[in-house]
């Protein structure tokens, strides 16, 4: 799934999934789940959402890629999701300091990623751990954001997040 963070919208993206699998007379119960996750494991949640703003911009624009928001969605969701479609500029794909970028808010980010200190991003994948999935796309920070940052960030959720998940 590309659905976001958001409990609520991973257990909507796996009832839609299972619900076609049994109409298509197959065993919903035999399958597995794998999910992107836009991840940046910072102190600051602040500074984590802009180093992975490029990827949440790109991920958040499929949420309403045809204008309109599908599946559940908070009511800053739905906003954040339809201005992003609205102002996406192809030529800026997956970039910081991109317009799509721009309409991005806080509070979206906590709801449809993962970005903050290690303990926080190890208590939000062990949910989705929790919830069923067995594969998890981490999507960490962006082109043209801060380099040296965006490397302390990835050594970060390499040495601290993912030893935590094993």
């Amino acid at each position: 799934f590309a659905v976001g963070a958001s409990a609520e919208r991973l257990r909507w993206a796996m009832d839609t999934a299972q619900t076609a699998r049994s109409a298509a007379g197959l065993d919903p119960g035999t399958m597995e789940f794998g999910t992107y996750v836009n991840v940046v494991a910072h102190d600051d949640p602040e500074v984590a959402r802009r180093l992975g703003e490029g990827g949440l911009s790109l991920f958040a624009r499929f949420q309403a890629m045809h204008g309109h928001t599908v599946g559940p969605v908070s009511t800053e969701g739905k906003r954040t999701t339809e201005a992003i479609h609205d102002a996406y500029d192809m030529t800026r794909h997956n970039r910081a300091g991109s317009p799509q970028a721009g309409r991005l808010t806080s509070e979206f980010a906590a709801e449809f990623g993962v970005f903050g200190p290690s303990s926080y991003c190890i208590e939000r994948l062990r949910s989705l751990i929790e919830m069923g999935f067995t594969r998890l796309m981490i999507v960490g920070g962006t082109r043209e954001a801060d380099p040296a940052e965006v490397s302390k960030a990835e050594a970060r959720f390499v040495e601290e997040v993912l030893p935590a998940l094993r």
